[in-house]
């Protein structure tokens, strides 16, 4: 047809008239979206619809027109395709840079995988920057994702592969020529190999990340892992794990005070046999050596009952953990079940020991926490140099990470926090270092983000106290920052603060930036 849509400030345009139709039902569902990060300009082999987000209204898009969409614009897509063998279901040719999300599934007649269906799709799109957000399907056809981002020279995370097993050519070129890809999850029981992945990773970056389900052992090389890659398991899927770091370490289980009587089982062979006990005292889960290691479960609505009322694992020699914590709340359904209990103090107190140095691969997936669910959770922890994954968005009641982390002296890095809103005291003494900075300096230097703009009573209060090297804080808060009082007593003397443009802090009050620091809008 020849002509141009362009969209711009959520209007669009056209030198024709082209039809809509009122889909209202797909709001906020997680359908196929590309977002501009400059202005860009969309070519498409095949027919879709389109949705700007400015009404309920699908426009439709005709084959090979191009489509101009704003820097900062997000446009959902969808249609009822059906892939050829030769091209699946076509070919995007987008001019700038951009991002792509949500479910790919939302362009396939009836949002059904079928062979062939997305080759070729990106392939050669080098402005594409990130495909880290999008949700593949959970099954695989022959040659559905053949090529599918081809010479994608810009991505460096690859979207997550959820399908647990393969089909032939399922992989087939999929990250050919992907030279600054260094990050791949995926979760197949069956071992990539040419059969399914002939060349996937051909001309990726020299050193990543490769994820995969524990157990299962994949090749090296372009029909596999990445040669020189690091090859991690799948963490979220393994349950929850301690280590030793040194031989003859006992494992236990304490108590502090009179908390509940969790039941809890534990297998020294890999979930050969499993041995279950209720702990009502000091529990002796066994003697392990170096790089020996005891896996948990149970059936558990929480592991304390107050913040001083607590079961806690310990060691008499150093151990990491790591899995996912919710194999100790939803047994053997924790690969699927996320969440806690509505109640409070799941976590509380559970790693209080000198003994735990690693807990980076250690996974904390539920979204939502509750009052004080891991209140002091890791509290005195001070061999502790690498903290746990938090992916909790909903922290409710009060005291959720009050104390996490407090007198973690050793610890280098904080941990990444996604909250979407705050509540009372959430945050609360979370790296607090009080204490411990009278005998020696904490090494912790940069805050996480804090990126709720939307403050709670006492939310901040105290958070870094006591960090003696904290040096480069970030917080976006727009509202009353009363909550952060005492937040940056007795970190450096100099430092960066990055605040939200739109808001004005002031120096040396003890809610707001030192004296010393220099003020500085950030920049995602």
């Amino acid at each position: 047809m020849g002509y141009t849509i362009i969209i711009n400030n959520h209007m669009s345009f056209a030198k024709n008239n082209i039809g809509q139709v009122h889909l209202s039902e797909y709001d906020n569902m997680n359908i196929f979206n590309i977002k501009a990060i400059t202005d860009i300009t969309i070519r498409f082999t095949n027919n879709f619809e389109y949705n700007s987000g400015a009404s309920f209204y699908w426009n439709q898009y005709e084959a090979n027109t191009e489509l101009e969409l704003g820097a900062g614009l997000d446009l959902m897509i969808r249609s009822e395709l059906v892939p050829t063998s030769e091209n699946g279901i076509g070919t995007f040719d987008i001019d700038g840079e951009f991002s792509i999300s949500g479910d790919i599934t939302y362009l396939l007649n009836d949002n059904e995988l079928t062979a062939y269906a997305f080759k070729n799709l990106f392939k050669d799109c080098e402005s594409l920057m990130d495909a880290s957000e999008l949700t593949l399907s959970d099954t695989t056809e022959q040659s559905c994702y053949e090529a599918m981002f081809k010479n994608c020279t810009s991505i460096e995370v690859a979207p997550i592969l959820p399908a647990t097993s393969l089909s032939t050519d399922c992989y087939k070129e999929m990250f050919y020529g992907c030279s600054s890809l260094n990050e791949i999850t995926i979760k197949s029981e069956d071992s990539l190999g040419e059969d399914y992945s002939y060349n996937w990773v051909y001309g990726v970056a020299e050193e990543g990340t490769f994820k995969s389900v524990t157990g299962i052992e994949h090749e090296t090389g372009v029909h596999g892992c990445p040669t020189n890659w690091e090859h991690s398991a799948d963490y979220i899927n393994m349950y929850f794990t301690i280590e030793s770091l040194q031989d003859s370490n006992e494992i236990k289980m304490q108590r502090s005070n009179t908390p509940n009587n969790p039941t809890l089982s534990y297998s020294l062979d890999d979930g050969e046999t499993w041995i279950t006990a209720t702990i009502s005292g000091t529990k002796s889960f066994g003697t392990i050596n170096t790089g020996q290691k005891i896996i948990f479960k149970g059936n558990n609505v929480k592991l304390a009952t107050a913040w001083n009322a607590y079961n806690y694992f310990n060691a008499t020699k150093q151990f990491k953990a790591y899995g996912n914590i919710m194999s100790l709340f939803n047994e053997d359904d924790f690969k699927t079940n996320y969440e806690f209990e509505s109640n409070t103090h799941h976590c509380a107190g559970l790693f209080r020991t000198t003994y735990l140095v690693d807990a980076s691969n250690l996974i904390l997936p539920a979204s939502t926490i509750y009052s004080s669910s891991y209140n002091g959770m890791f509290r005195g922890a001070t061999a502790l140099q690498h903290g746990p994954q938090m992916l909790a968005t909903t922290p409710t009641g009060t005291e959720c990470c009050s104390s996490m982390f407090e007198e973690c002296i050793n610890l280098e890095e904080p941990i990444e926090i996604n909250f979407t809103t705050l509540t009372k005291q959430c945050c609360f003494r979370m790296f607090c270092m009080s204490r411990s900075a009278k005998l020696t300096t904490p090494k912790m230097t940069k805050s996480p983000i804090l990126r709720c703009q939307t403050s709670a009573e006492d939310c901040y209060k105290e958070m870094f106290e006591g960090n003696g090297n904290l040096n480069e804080v970030t917080c976006l808060l727009t509202s009353d920052i009363s909550a952060t009082i005492d937040w940056l007593k007795n970190v450096s003397s100099t430092g960066t603060f990055y605040k939200h443009p739109n808001k004005t802090w002031t120096l040396g009050q003890t809610y707001a930036v030192p004296t010393g620091w220099t003020v500085e809008n950030y920049v995602e």
